[in-house]
């Protein structure tokens, strides 16, 4: 009894230690503590304490269609932004993007700004292949980020203007190893990191070989002033053959898009099938 005694009381001792340790380290850990998040496959580590910059950006600088009273030749106005009794805003001419600082006395500045690439994905799989192995459809994605980089973005939101350019695609081969068509999901978004996306373009296309028909090609983009965005394609090809049984056909359907959000996370992604039909009409 006197050794079960014991034991007992090296059990209670041990289990004091640990919950001693336990309330320590709840009360006195440091306030730099980390989170984890998956991106693209890969973890991304983040110290809380550097969130509070981003907390205060947030909450003062307010994105805006407010046009300062300045133009660029050949521009189109994006968007701007209004930070602590300043505004600066963003203009596309051509491929070159440029920044207006100014407020309600007047223009402060303007300037071409830098694109400077921070970011690139690619990716290329098979993602349908008939049973018979007659023909097949691989996906693919590419995704560039660049950073808006000009000397009259306020200090505090410096690395807060972004690019991003991001395509996802189908292609169809039928026979394998002959191109028949391909189906484009592709955009350009501008990014103020973790407030909104602020504006985005729709790039989609589609491309067809000789003799391809595209029965549906449809697409979108939305998202604007939220958090996150996607652009999606929608295509059906059809492709007709004549042969001693008479007329026959092949048709395909493509489905592809690209989400990117706030955080410049992304998410590419795309299926599609195909079949063959007697006659030679698109349904």
């Amino acid at each position: 009894m006197k050794r079960i005694g014991v034991i007992v009381g090296a059990i209670a001792f041990v289990l004091a230690l640990l919950a001693i340790s336990f309330l320590a380290a709840y009360f006195f850990s440091s306030s730099e503590s980390q989170f984890v998040f998956g991106s693209q496959g890969r973890t991304i580590r983040v110290n809380l304490t550097m969130n509070e910059t981003l907390r205060n950006v947030v909450s003062e600088a307010k994105v805006n269609s407010i046009a300062p009273p300045v133009g660029i030749p050949g521009g189109k106005f994006l968007y701007t932004v209004t930070y602590r009794g300043v505004s600066y805003s963003i203009f596309l001419s051509g491929n070159d993007t440029y920044v207006v600082l100014w407020d309600s006395k007047g223009v402060k500045g303007k300037e071409k700004a830098d694109l400077v690439l921070v970011k690139e994905i690619k990716e290329e799989k098979v993602v349908h292949r008939a049973e018979d192995n007659s023909s097949l459809i691989v996906y693919g994605s590419v995704g560039r980020t660049y950073l808006i980089k000009s000397s009259l973005i306020p200090k505090d939101l410096q690395s807060y203007n972004y690019v991003h350019e991001g395509e996802a695609y189908l292609k169809w081969y039928y026979p394998v190893g002959v191109w028949k068509a391909t189906n484009h999901a592709k955009g350009i978004w501008y990014i103020l990191y973790g407030i909104a996306i602020t504006n985005a373009v729709d790039l989609s296309y589609q491309e067809s070989a000789v003799g391809v028909t595209c029965c549906k090609s449809y697409h979108y983009i939305n998202g604007v002033e939220t958090v996150a965005s996607q652009v999606r394609h929608d295509t059906h090809h059809m492709l007709c053959v004549w042969n001693i049984f008479g007329v026959l056909s092949r048709h395909c359907d493509m489905y592809v898009w690209y989400v990117v959000d706030v955080w410049l996370n992304t998410s590419p992604e795309g299926h599609g099938s195909d079949n063959g039909s007697f006659g030679c009409s698109c349904p």
